[in-house]
């Protein structure tokens, strides 16, 4: 009779189990430790998609040259999404695709540093966010990347606080620590990250032009005509060890006048004119669109650096720089580039000329 108790009581527990999802809830767990070779850390995974109902699974578009990718999912009536990659840098390619970028001279981005030690970037293309950090390993002549990009569903807002951000660099770095162990990367990892302020919001995030101190100081103070005015406004990215940086230079009604920007690592190779075709030659300027160009290269970050000037366009396609002087662009390129690659530790930077005969450093 006892037999039968607990045998009954047993399949009514199972039912129970699975009746209630604890069948459902075990699988899940199961599959989140095993995601990208279980080195995901779970905690700061439900921290940034605000759920503890995830699962791991493989993309939808599986990276075949990856050393591993996986993504993970929320339950819920909203399902949230978050895809992370780990690679060789160079191997698999599309940096840019990582960071929901095209790549393209010119294109509006809006980028920020991790900061705390880490060589990394972060961007926002809403609702999505996204964050790609690389470490360099001693003596193997080769670069460990990390990427994450995450919807998190439950958590529409999450990308407009530093703390939002900071729970997608966590999960972006604390990866790449138990990524470097697994794979034998001898690298200098940074600090924890507790927040990161988020990538300047071209509407809310634009500043008097003497109050830069980031990417644009070095272009603050340039002339943009034969009225001898400058830009009355600007949108930077912090000084750190961003691998993309970028400068806006505005005018009084808040137009885009010039867009600058600094790529480094696999950025810079992937690096693509507007017609598509990759960026070749070291400098060079075409007056005729107002772009500009430069490379420099870096001892100890990764290699090639790009550094690029546009004239932006307002919404009706009319441009919006004043260019009385059509070597402005390549001027307002060499301040920009020499401070940028000064701070990276780079040398040789290649310059456009001008009709001075300015160039090469």
């Amino acid at each position: 009779m006892a037999t039968v108790f607990f045998a009954a009581a047993s399949l009514i527990a199972v039912g129970c189990f699975f009746a209630l999802g604890g069948y459902t809830r075990w699988q899940d767990a199961r599959s989140l430790d095993r995601a990208c070779g279980g080195i995901l850390p779970k905690g700061d995974i439900e921290s940034l998609m605000g759920s503890d109902r995830l699962y791991g699974g493989t993309p939808l578009i599986p990276r075949t040259k990856s050393l591993q990718s996986c993504s993970i999912t929320s339950r819920g009536h909203t399902r949230g999404t978050t895809g992370v990659s780990i690679d060789w840098r160079g191997e698999e390619g599309g940096a840019f695709l990582n960071i929901g970028q095209s790549g393209l001279v010119g294109d509006y981005t809006s980028t920020a540093p991790i900061g705390n030690g880490w060589s990394g970037v972060m961007t926002w293309s809403k609702p999505i966010g996204y964050a790609s950090v690389i470490a360099e390993c001693r003596g193997a002549n080769k670069d460990l990347m990390v990427s994450v990009s995450s919807y998190p569903a439950q958590r529409e807002d999450a990308f407009n606080t530093p703390q939002g951000f900071g729970d997608l660099a966590r999960v972006a770095t604390k990866t790449m620590e138990r990524a470097a162990k697994k794979w034998g990367c001898d690298a200098n990892m940074g600090r924890p990250v507790t927040s990161v302020t988020p990538p300047s919001a071209y509407k809310h995030d634009r500043i008097p032009v003497d109050q830069a101190r980031g990417t644009c100081r070095p272009v603050a103070g340039t002339k943009l005509d034969t009225k001898g005015s400058g830009p009355a406004k600007a949108i930077e990215t912090p000084t750190d060890n961003a691998l993309i940086e970028d400068c806006y230079l505005l005018d009084g009604k808040g137009r885009a006048l010039y867009h600058l920007s600094a790529y480094y690592g696999p950025y810079a190779l992937e690096l693509r004119e507007s017609r598509g075709a990759l960026l070749r030659s070291p400098a060079g300027s075409n007056r005729d669109t107002g772009s500009a160009w430069a490379r420099s290269e870096c001892r100890n970050f990764f290699g090639t650096a790009r550094f690029t000037v546009t004239l932006e366009r307002d919404a009706l396609g009319s441009d919006t720089g004043r260019q009385p002087d059509p070597d402005l662009p390549a001027k307002l390129l060499t301040s920009f580039a020499k401070n940028a690659a000064e701070r990276h530790g780079c040398s040789n930077v290649a310059l456009p000329s001008t009709s001075s005969g300015d160039g090469t450093d």
